[in-house]
């Protein structure tokens, strides 16, 4: 599992970025891109596999993710005439610091606090439940000491503060 979420944001620009694909009907270069990453995938199976077992093939996927992200929005970013550093702009660098923050307290997190060996149901889920609850919390907070718009819109929106803005709109 560990292996499979490195990857799980890349699966999430990946699967975003096709529909872009089929809106655009470009269906012949998504072919190709989505059978490169096939090949990929069977090639990086048969050299990781042998050495790390399932971990190899959940760290193959979880490659052939990233590097079907990339692919797909160097792509996309030629396709759509859109500069790639414009959309990584300082809020985009604050979010990937974020994220990374955020990761590195949770794989801590899961150190100090592994679970035991024969661990039923209910403990689990509420161990799980716990460690991402605090993960939401490290990531929210480190967003709005980095300023990120986001986090003060949600903040707003959450506490009423953004309801005086609506006012106009009527219930």
């Amino acid at each position: 599992m560990f292996y499979l979420a490195l990857g799980i944001v890349f699966y999430s620009v990946y699967l975003f970025q096709i529909k872009f694909y089929y809106a655009r009907m470009t269906l012949r270069r998504l072919g190709i891109i989505l059978t490169f990453m096939l090949l990929l995938k069977i090639l990086l199976s048969l050299v990781l596999v042998q050495p790390m077992q399932q971990n190899g093939l959940a760290l193959a996927t979880a490659i052939t993710w990233l590097c079907g992200a990339i692919i797909m929005t160097r792509d996309l970013g030629k396709t759509l005439r859109v500069s790639i550093s414009s959309l990584l702009s300082s809020d985009g660098y604050k979010i990937a610091l974020s994220v990374v923050i955020t990761l590195a307290f949770l794989w801590g997190l899961g150190r100090i606090w592994p679970g035991e060996p024969g661990e039923t149901l209910f403990p689990l889920l509420g161990r799980m439940a716990a460690i991402v609850t605090a993960g939401g919390a490290v990531y929210c907070a480190v967003a709005y000491f980095l300023r990120l718009e986001e986090m003060g819109q949600l903040w707003r929106s959450l506490f009423g503060r953004g309801k005086a803005q609506n006012s106009a709109i009527p219930e």
